[in-house]
């Protein structure tokens, strides 16, 4: 178990690629405001209340950071200002590369044809779609692989032909499941630099 435990270690948490701290605005779940922000060049001001992401409407809290994951390197916000009667459209700078699909893996040497999950991060499409921590990935769209490169290029290669969507075979505490990944670009378009 010590064992265990020292080689599946978890990798930290990536950071928000949001420049800026918000919460929900009371009474109005469909808005944002901005508490804090944290790059000088960001042309957000604390007050500012984000009511549309990318041209969208803000739906649920997470969105945003929904958003931000798969977005380049600026975040189109449409915003609503204290003292101006008009809506702003912004261009919000984001820190990091973009992150597409959400997970992060390594090889397990006792079993070189699976993976375990050390990564995964909030708010991506591997969350969404359920996977967790020490989970093993067995197959990708129904074919095994070698190891870990193999897996990564046919992942990668699977984002770059804009899958709609990715097929995985898991094993979560023993069970043996397929997990589906829905990768379609409703909210930002782009290449998957990460995983």
């Amino acid at each position: 178990p010590f064992a265990q435990r020292r080689v599946e270690r978890s990798l930290p948490p990536l950071a928000s690629r949001l420049c800026f701290a918000w919460e929900t605005v009371p009474g109005e779940p469909h808005k944002l405001q901005v508490q804090r922000v944290f790059n000088s060049e960001s042309p957000l001001a604390v007050g500012d209340r984000i009511i549309a992401v990318n041209g969208l409407p803000i739906e649920t809290p997470d969105m945003l950071e929904t958003v931000a994951l798969r977005s380049e390197t600026m975040l189109p916000l449409t915003i609503e200002r204290p003292g101006f009667k008009e809506k702003l459209d912004l261009e919000v700078p984001l820190s990091g590369n973009p992150v597409h699909l959400g997970l992060s893996w390594r090889e397990d040497p006792v079993e070189p044809q699976a993976v375990y999950i050390t990564r995964v991060v909030p708010h991506s499409p591997a969350a969404k779609a359920g996977f967790a921590l020490n989970d093993r990935i067995y197959s990708v769209d129904g074919n095994t692989f070698a190891g870990r490169d193999e897996l990564l290029i046919r992942v990668q290669s699977l984002l770059a032909e804009n899958a709609p969507l990715i097929r995985f075979e898991v094993e979560s505490r023993g069970i043996i499941r397929q997990v589906q990944v829905p990768l379609t670009p409703t909210h930002a378009p782009g290449r998957d630099a990460t995983l």
